[in-house]
C-alpha cells in the first residue's frame, strides 16, 4: 500500500513539474511551431502563451508570443484552429489596442479568421444553454467602445464587428 501511495505521488509530482517547466520554457525563450510535435503539448503551450499575452507588460515579448500564435494558425488543423479562434477572442477582450495592432501585421491570417469564426467560437457543442449569444454581444459591446485612433486599426474593428453581426451562435447535439 505504501508503494501504491509513493507512486501515485510520483507520478502526479512529476507531471506537476513537467508542466511548471513547460510553461517556463515558454516564458524564457523565443520558441517555434517545431517545438510542439504533438496535440497535447500545443494546448499546453497555447494556453501559457494565451496568459503570458494578457499578463506581460513587455511588448516585445508580447508580440514574438503573438507570432507563435500567428504561426500556430498557419499550421492549424481543425481542433487547433477552434483553440486558436477562441484564444484571439480572449485576447481581444483581454486588450483590444493590442490585438488588432497585431492583426493589422497579418491581413489574410485575419480575413481567414473572420470566414471561419462563426463556425470555430460559436458553435456549442455542450448541453443547453449554450454561452455563445452573450459571448457574442459582450464582444459586440466592447467593439462598440473602442475607438481606436489609427485607421488600419479601424478597419479591422468594422471588419470583425461586420462578421459578429450576421454570427448566429448555433448549438450542435
Amino acid at each position: 500500500m505504501r508503494t501504491y501511495i509513493f507512486v501515485i505521488l510520483f507520478c502526479f509530482t512529476f507531471y506537476s513539474f513537467s508542466n511548471l517547466i513547460t510553461c517556463h520554457a515558454i516564458e524564457q525563450a523565443s520558441t517555434s511551431i517545431t517545438d510542439c510535435p504533438n496535440e497535447e503539448h500545443f494546448y499546453e503551450r497555447a494556453i501559457c502563451i494565451k496568459k503570458k499575452l494578457i499578463q506581460s507588460d513587455n511588448a516585445r515579448e508580447k508580440e514574438e508570443c503573438f507570432k507563435i500564435l500567428m504561426g500556430y494558425w498557419a499550421n492549424r488543423d481543425g481542433a487547433r484552429g477552434y483553440t486558436l479562434s477562441d484564444i484571439f477572442l480572449e485576447l481581444l477582450e483581454a486588450d483590444a489596442n493590442f490585438f488588432f495592432s497585431q492583426m493589422v501585421k497579418h491581413p489574410n491570417q485575419f480575413d481567414e479568421w473572420l470566414n471561419r469564426l462563426r463556425y470555430l467560437s460559436f458553435t456549442w457543442h455542450q448541453d443547453p444553454p449554450s454561452p455563445l449569444p452573450q459571448k457574442k454581444e459582450s464582444i459586440l459591446q466592447l467593439l462598440k467602445n473602442y475607438n481606436p485612433e489609427k485607421k488600419e486599426l479601424k478597419e479591422l474593428k468594422e471588419k470583425l464587428e461586420n462578421k459578429l453581426i450576421t454570427v448566429v451562435p448555433r448549438q450542435i447535439q
